[in-house]
């Protein structure tokens, strides 16, 4: 991994623990702090990684991360329509998105990106508002749904379209708070960033000079891609190369850009800070040891703690425990 100067640490402040494996594949996991203090994790539960009948749980915490309440399942209207990543996002004014995609029967123009919303906490949420790309065959998403200013929200997604093989990268807006989506804008597609490879999953930021960074998943490599939009997610720069990219989670804090990561090449779950916007990075830690030969682990996501909290920040990811696939966290700090 390319380095910058090191002037600052990433401290583990513990060790990880488990959050839910009430299920065996408890994955594709996301982390939000709500407007009443509390956290809140979202994540996949089911038999295993392709499992029709799972469900997105939800689970809530009162004390900063110690502990969590029992699971709660979200009931998606269709049966059988295989919830996968989902992503919870607090908007300013309270209200509640959680974005995932669905995956119905076996062909690939089943998958399609949805988007439910709750204004009372996650007690209710409102009916599926599905997302779709003229001309595209299929459609997922895997990154936080990003708030870009009082009327504007961006989804990462990324799709294939009909006719083509490979996936590419970009972002899908809403102005009515995230009943409709449209206007999708390309941000990476084969080749870029010096890579013959598909681009999907990704996430965005906001960094100190306002500016809006997209780290994306090249598939099959064991960087990614970083883009950025100077004019608030309308328009992206063209992608270049960056150390980390694969399932991040991101974090900005002041000139920190901290990242949740896949190490694709050691199958480990990671987490790095970078000074300058993801285009390099001062340090990495490792979260989780190496698991499978094709890193079934990381999708995780960051939150920033209030004082008084057993550290700074907490992070979740999931990974292998004790014969099952469970979500964890871990908290850190920055030194």
């Amino acid at each position: 991994m390319a380095a910058e100067t090191a002037t600052v640490q990433l401290e583990l402040v513990g060790t990880p623990f488990v959050i839910a494996d009430e299920a065996p594949y408890c994955s594709f996991t996301d982390i939000a702090a709500l407007k009443d203090g509390r956290l809140a994790v979202v994540y996949y539960a089911g038999k295993s990684h392709v499992d029709d009948s799972a469900e997105i749980h939800t689970r809530l915490s009162s004390d900063h991360g110690k502990t969590w309440s029992k699971p709660s399942a979200l009931r998606v209207p269709e049966n059988g329509s295989h919830p996968r990543d989902p992503h919870l996002t607090v908007l300013r004014n309270g209200t509640l998105l959680l974005s995932y995609f669905i995956y119905k029967g076996k062909t690939p123009d089943a998958c399609r990106s949805q988007v439910v919303a709750s204004t009372d906490g996650g007690k209710t949420w409102s009916n599926p508002a599905q997302v779709d790309v003229e001309g595209s065959l299929w459609n997922a998403t895997s990154g936080k749904i990003f708030e870009a200013d009082e009327k504007t929200l961006h989804m990462p997604l990324y799709l294939c379209r009909k006719g083509e093989t490979n996936e590419e990268s970009g972002v899908i807006s809403s102005s009515d708070g995230g009943r409709t989506w449209k206007n999708y804008v390309t941000i990476a597609k084969c080749p870029a960033a010096g890579m013959d490879a598909p681009f999907n999953e990704a996430e965005f930021a906001r960094l100190k000079d306002r500016s809006i960074v997209a780290l994306i998943r090249a598939e099959g490599q064991p960087g990614g891609a970083l883009a950025i939009s100077k004019d608030n997610g309308k328009t992206w720069q063209a992608p270049e190369k960056s150390p980390v990219g694969h399932a991040p989670g991101l974090l900005v804090d002041g000139d920190w850009l901290l990242v949740n990561y896949r190490n694709l090449k050691v199958g480990t779950t990671g987490l790095a800070i970078s000074l300058d916007g993801g285009r390099s990075f001062a340090h990495s830690l490792t979260l989780s040891g190496s698991v499978t030969s094709w890193g079934d682990c990381a999708y995780g996501g960051i939150v920033k703690l209030p004082v008084g909290a057993p550290a700074a920040y907490l992070t979740t990811f999931y990974t292998q425990h004790k014969g099952k696939v469970a979500t964890m966290g871990c908290y850190f700090n920055v030194r």
